[in-house]
């Protein structure tokens, strides 16, 4: 069965002859067995494992023979990443966060993993962005999976200096926008006032929200990804994502007000002015919270 899933998976129908299957079927079969023993928590069917390394083979001329060239058993631990399989993820994180820090470092100073890299990674590699799917889906097996990972970082690390040029711009419109002599010279009084407490707030109730919650939302208010496009990417309707944007929004303003309300002793009608003041510009906020290196800015 390993053979035809294999072949099947490879856009082949039928293995063309009993050598080439019986040759499928032993690597596939060995490649499991060693990847069970060294990852028993990461479960993997034998199908699916057998219908991935056939999609990474493809149009080989000889598809049987390009086994020996592949990893196996690395695609088995990136096809369990893939298909979320339980375990997988955990045992990726154990196996190269310490070798995309490594990686990370020889960009040069300021190149460091923080949580926040590190998240942003395995949102790439695993759920994908507003231009494509899971960037572990294009691993082939050529190449070890720790040079893989290791490139894909330092891509995203180059890249970086791009993002930080949106988000900048981001820090920029949320310092000028909304204009104190279009909304009244009192909101503009309170929004400077109490802009530092709430920039605090929002950032503590951002960080309180579940790592799902939070790469929904910088998906959609730092990458622009539309919900058509995070429907996709989370396998869920559009209708779906709607609504929990707009619960994680409402989520994230529930929890602000009620922080400035207790740590600042404000009066209902001063929460009131406030949330006029502030509130239209929440996603604005969120995005610039959610890209860190843009807070120094929004202080000059």
């Amino acid at each position: 069965m390993l053979a035809r899933w294999f072949f099947e998976g490879a856009g082949r129908g039928r293995p063309p002859d009993a050598e080439s299957a019986a040759a499928v079927s032993v690597a596939l079969r060995d490649a499991l067995t060693r990847a069970r023993a060294d990852w028993p928590n990461v479960a993997v069917e034998d199908e699916g494992y057998a219908r991935h390394v056939g999609a990474c083979v493809g149009d080989d001329p000889d598809p049987a023979g390009s086994l020996e060239r592949l990893h196996l058993v690395d695609l088995y631990l990136a096809c369990a990443c893939l298909n979320r399989a339980p375990g997988a993820v955990a045992t990726f994180d154990k196996l190269y966060r310490e070798r995309v820090a490594r990686g990370l470092r020889r960009l040069g100073p300021g190149s460091d993993l923080g949580e926040d890299v590190w998240q942003n990674l395995c949102t790439h590699l695993f759920v994908g962005s507003p231009d494509g799917g899971p960037r572990i889906a294009t691993y082939r097996g050529r190449s070890p999976l720790k040079h893989f990972v290791v490139v894909c970082s330092q891509r995203l690390g180059l890249n970086d200096e791009r993002a930080q040029r949106v988000r900048h711009r981001l820090a920029d419109r949320l310092a000028r926008e909304p204009p104190a002599d279009e909304r009244g010279p009192e909101l503009g009084i309170i929004r400077q006032r109490y802009r530092a407490p709430f920039e605090t707030a929002l950032r503590d109730a951002v960080a309180e929200l579940p790592a799902r919650d939070r790469t929904l939302l910088h998906l959609r208010l730092v990458g622009h990804a539309s919900t058509g496009r995070l429907a996709k990417m989370f396998r869920v309707s559009e209708a779906t994502i709607s609504r929990r944007l707009s619960g994680v929004r409402s989520d994230v303003w529930t929890a602000v007000t009620r922080r400035l309300t207790h740590e600042l002793g404000l009066r209902t009608d001063e929460i009131a002015s406030l949330t006029r003041a502030l509130a239209s510009q929440i996603d604005i906020a969120v995005s610039v919270v959610l890209a860190p290196d843009t807070r120094e800015k929004l202080r000059r």
